[in-house]
């Protein structure tokens, strides 16, 4: 769970008072025991340690008494400590035979409150009076306490494999994340409410649905396909798509190829077109596109 989002030139960007930037991080440390309960069945059970870090951008504006027109007159830095949250998560492996195997897995949610500070850097208006006047009533360039939390869905997956062939192994599994936990992002000023902010949600919960090929072609040399349908969480209502992080339903296409101690993969993951109208995201309407490209490649010794 983690994304990072920038929008170039912020000071014209429609969407700068939402967010000009955002950024999650998460560390897991998984911890888990394995019982082979019998030579076809085996469990296993864990702990998980997520450590996580939010940073967010954005523009503040203000009316300018001139010309009625908003301008901008700050910009927000803000950015939390590092905080934690504690999760588990429990599966089995049943194989039936060489050639059929399935499996079930669970990761619980897992809550996370973060402390951090924001920053407020001036803009000039260009009215050295008016510039004065917000420096008098606008807490620049000094640290504000700001407080938020997430709450990290709980996932659970069935997954079944099979063989049609000695040399051919073919996988699909179906994951549900329960999104439907996350009511939105809301940054709190305690000692400024005024800057008070809500993003993000509330979001509904996601299917995502996999299927893969794996193909051993002799002289060590093995052969992978795949394809993902995954489900957006957020729904076209309310707050759920902004520009701090805008999703939508996605194919993902993968092919990869594996030798001895070699393995190079190749992602290509493409969203659907999404155009948020009036009434959604504060009343900024947009579209989003975007593909993404991912190589990787993996060394055994």
């Amino acid at each position: 769970f983690a994304f990072d989002t920038a929008w170039d030139d912020p000071g014209t960007f429609a969407g700068r008072y939402l967010a000009t930037r955002g950024k999650l991080q998460t560390y897991d440390v998984n911890t888990n025991l394995s019982w082979k309960v019998t030579p076809s069945f085996g469990f296993g059970a864990g702990v998980i340690y997520r450590s996580a870090k939010l940073s967010l951008g954005r523009r503040l504006g203000r009316t300018n008494p001139n010309t009625g027109a908003i301008q901008d007159v700050g910009s927000f830095a803000l950015d939390t400590d590092w905080d934690y949250g504690l999760g588990w998560d429990a599966g089995f492996l049943h194989k039936i035979g060489q050639r059929f195997a399935w499996g079930v897995s669970y990761r619980s949610p897992i809550d996370v409150d973060f402390a951090g500070a924001g920053r407020l850097t001036q803009i000039s208006t260009g009215d050295a009076q008016l510039d004065a006047l917000n420096r008098a009533s606008l807490p620049y360039d000094s640290n504000l306490p700001i407080g938020t939390s997430i709450a990290f869905p709980q996932t659970a997956t069935l997954a079944v494999g099979f063989a049609p062939t000695p040399k051919l192994w073919v996988e699909t599994d179906v994951t549900q994340t329960a999104w439907s936990r996350f009511k939105g992002l809301s940054v709190f000023f305690p000692n400024n409410p005024t800057f008070d902010q809500t993003l993000q949600g509330p979001w509904d919960d996601a299917l995502t649905y996999r299927l893969g090929v794996q193909l051993k072609m002799g002289k060590g040399m093995v052969l992978r396909l795949g394809y993902a349908l995954e489900e957006t969480p957020q729904p076209d209502a309310s707050l759920a798509l902004s520009p701090i992080l805008p999703d939508a339903q996605r194919s993902i296409f993968s092919a990869g190829f594996g030798r001895d101690w070699l393995d190079i993969g190749f992602q290509f993951i493409a969203p659907e077109i999404r155009t948020a109208t009036t009434g959604k995201a504060d009343n900024l309407n947009g579209t989003y596109k975007g593909n993404t490209y991912l190589l990787g490649i993996s060394v055994t010794k």
